[in-house]
């Protein structure tokens, strides 16, 4: 879910996000792509430049010409979470699901959410379920080469449901969900300041490129409607400077290549690469990845080649 995350690719198996107006699990379509607004600002946003859905993805794997800047993918492959080089097949495993089920106490937990620091050496990522009444979940950081093995962030939420880790773009601050409440992190994982609390958990939070705003989105049940929020953030010391903004929306949002903020439909689980200008995302389909260029022509999905055990359409992120 995000803004940039340098040469690495990162992807998690877990269901997509619901849509909003939907009657299905994956989302709705919000039609064909429409330009940016010119603004860095978390206001204003429209959709947007993906495609529309109405062609049909390549068939054909791209040519090395081809392919996108990030070399490597972070992946939950069957109960695993590693790291594959896309060029030679070798992977190189981060975590093991079925040690972190143990020592939360779970039948079998699951890999919730991961992120990449913008220096491509550490992945954070949630860890989680449910056991007996209550919820049983983790924030976890680890060596990006596999070096050293994954270490627990003490959370104020402790258990609680703990979701969406982001990277700060200067890699200084880490915004996380937990317990209901986002909050951001400094480089010895302390809080900044007082989170923010919220009866729905953050969807696709995003830093904006100076790192001065958080931006994300918030799907109500009961509803069934979608609001994009965000706060102002003192770049300095990562505290929240305002009350969140809220307005609507119909997708999730990102920032491209120019700081601009763009929205996506929300039938895709997505993210984009550090430079701005490369998506990678999942609409459903069990197994696939896709990726294409934002700012491309003719911007059609094509297959992310890849062999994992992709049972459930993954959250991504490079």
């Amino acid at each position: 879910m995000h803004r940039a995350r340098g040469v690495w690719l990162v992807a998690l198996v877990v269901p997509a996000l619901l849509g909003c107006g939907s009657d299905t699990a994956n989302g709705v379509d919000t039609g064909a792509p429409s330009e940016a607004t010119s603004t860095t600002q978390p206001t204003g946003a429209t959709p947007q430049d993906p495609p529309d859905g109405s062609a049909e993805p390549t068939t054909t794997a791209p040519s090395p010409d081809d392919q996108p800047g990030p070399p490597l993918l972070i992946t939950v492959d069957g109960r695993d979470l590693v790291a594959l080089e896309l060029a030679s097949g070798d992977a190189v495993v981060l975590a093991r699901g079925d040690e972190l089920s143990d020592a939360l106490g779970l039948t079998e937990g699951r890999f919730d959410d991961v992120d990449l620091s913008p220096d491509g050496v550490t992945v954070a990522f949630t860890f989680g379920g449910s056991i007996r009444d209550r919820l049983a979940y983790g924030l976890y950081e680890v060596p990006a080469d596999g070096s050293a093995p994954p270490q627990r962030v003490s959370l104020d939420g402790g258990d609680a449901y703990v979701s969406s880790p982001r990277y700060s773009p200067d890699g200084r601050f880490l915004a996380v969900n937990s317990g209901g409440g986002l909050l951001v992190l400094d480089e010895g994982r302390n809080t900044t300041g007082e989170g923010i609390q919220m009866a729905y958990a953050p969807l696709h939070v995003t830093w904006a490129p100076d790192g001065d705003a958080l931006v994300w989105l918030v799907h109500f049940e009961r509803t069934d409607c979608c609001t994009r929020q965000s706060v102002s953030i003192d770049p300095a010391t990562g505290q929240m400077t305002n009350e969140p903004i809220r307005e609507p929306t119909d997708g999730s949002p990102y920032f491209d290549a120019d700081g601009d903020l763009r929205s996506m439909p929300t039938r895709f689980s997505f993210d984009v690469d550090h430079s701005g200008r490369f998506v990678v995302a999942s609409d459903g389909t069990p197994g696939q990845l896709l990726w294409w260029e934002i700012n491309g022509d003719d911007p059609v999905p094509r297959p992310l080649p890849v062999d994992l055990d992709l049972t459930e359409a993954p959250p991504v992120a490079w």
